[in-house]
């Protein structure tokens, strides 16, 4: 078997050159060269990890600190929530005393002088002896005289006999009366006693409880 061999080319002009390495330095140099690459990409893969876990202990870092400043600013709203308590308390007392002040409206009644309005307009020698009245709703946009204030019967005597109709026709001209109708209830021992059924308007409120109108400012 015959043996094929490479004979270098020969250019004319230059001057011959001759490998006169042997070939275990020839393999010992690809084998350093070879090495040196791998040591090359082996460098350049860890400078490309290193990036990548700096880039993220970075992002981990702006992270942490966008957290940080998120509560941060939720205990600032929290302060400031807490600061505001005393005036949300005191916001909801004045709507609860508001309230009451709106209920309190609803009996706002110069009793005495309702009942001695119905007393006044009725004929000489007749006494009150008892009521029972119940206040009528709360003032609102409607006129006083057009709307119920107090509503029920008071109870009269007399040591006479009196006309119902008379006595009737005095009461509805009275201006705080709405309505009204007189109805005899007993005589017993020479006294009369009589009901008279009433309506009367908000005319009769005191104005106690009334809200204080805000006066204008120059």
């Amino acid at each position: 078997m015959s043996t094929l061999v490479r004979t270098p080319a020969f250019k004319p002009g230059s001057l011959p050159r001759a490998n006169l390495l042997p070939l275990s330095e020839t393999r010992r140099r690809d084998v350093r060269r070879i090495g040196r690459s791998w040591v090359t990409i082996g460098l350049g893969s860890l400078v490309v990890a290193l990036l990548l876990i700096g880039g993220a202990f970075a992002l981990n870092v702006q992270a942490a600190l966008r957290l940080a400043a998120a509560n941060a600013d939720t205990d600032r709203v929290i302060a400031e929530i807490a600061e505001l308590a005393p005036v949300s308390q005191a916001v909801a007392q004045r709507t609860e005393l508001s309230g009451l002040v709106t209920q309190a409206m609803a009996g706002d009644i110069s009793w005495r002088e309702a009942v001695g309005t119905i007393a006044d307009a009725l004929p000489s020698g007749v006494t009150v002896t008892g009521y029972a009245l119940a206040a009528g709703q709360v003032p609102g946009d409607t006129a006083p005289e057009e709307t119920v204030g107090a509503a029920g019967s008071v109870t009269v005597v007399s040591d006479e006999p009196i006309s119902l109709v008379e006595a009737t026709r005095a009461l509805r001209g009275v201006d705080a009366i709405l309505e009204v109708s007189v109805q005899t209830l007993a005589e017993e021992e020479g006294l009369y006693t009589y009901t008279v059924e009433v309506q009367l308007d908000q005319t009769i409120y005191s104005g106690d409880f009334a809200p204080e109108q805000a006066t204008e400012t120059e």
